[in-house]
């Protein structure tokens, strides 16, 4: 396989596949082959994708959403925090690792929310671990968006990759043993 100078590899992209909920993130292309003076197929197996998911605080005493004080809403957003971290204990226990954190985000679809900027809690984990339910709810909050999302949707949209199209893929790890990946018919 030709790789670039800075150790990249130039690579046609035109199709992808996912497996296992999106564990196993597969891209299909052509690479240029100088040895046989061709394009050849190839197939690369994407790692270390992560689950985003995005928590709505849920709002009590009719409060409107953005009218809350500061420490009311430090003390909401520890609250979460601990809820998903219990829930994850008890009943989703696959999930063994999660980073988060307070992001403000624009909704303007179809649930019952005010149109506009808002705070949600920005949730990760690694896409090996399985997805959580998207019609999750719980005492702090009111839903979550991106449960559903597939991975292959996330990383097509979070590196803004728009149909057949050359890329350049850095970190490439070429398999030397061929014959032991059973994964494509790829060379």
């Amino acid at each position: 396989m030709k790789f670039n100078e800075d150790g990249s590899l130039s690579f046609y992209w035109f199709d992808a596949h996912e497996e296992n909920y999106g564990a196993d993130l597969y891209l299909f292309g052509k690479v240029w082959q100088p040895e046989v003076g061709a394009f050849v197929s190839c197939a690369l197996r994407v790692q270390g994708m992560e689950r985003t998911i995005f928590a709505l605080p849920k709002m009590k005493n009719n409060k409107a959403r953005g009218s809350l004080s500061e420490e009311e809403e430090k003390v909401q957003q520890q609250s979460m925090i601990l809820e998903f971290n219990q829930l994850r204990q008890s009943r989703f226990k696959n999930i063994t690792n999660f980073k988060c954190k307070f992001v403000s985000r624009k909704y303007a679809f179809e649930m019952p929310i005010s149109h506009g900027e808002h705070k949600f809690l920005k949730i990760k984990y690694p896409a090996t671990q399985p997805p959580l339910p998207a019609n999750l709810t719980g005492n702090t909050f009111e839903c979550l968006f991106g449960a559903n999302q597939s991975m292959l949707e996330l990383f097509i949209l979070k590196r803004r990759i728009k149909g057949p199209c050359w890329l350049t893929i850095k970190g490439v790890q070429q398999i030397k043993n061929v014959a032991t990946f059973k994964a494509t018919w790829c060379k």
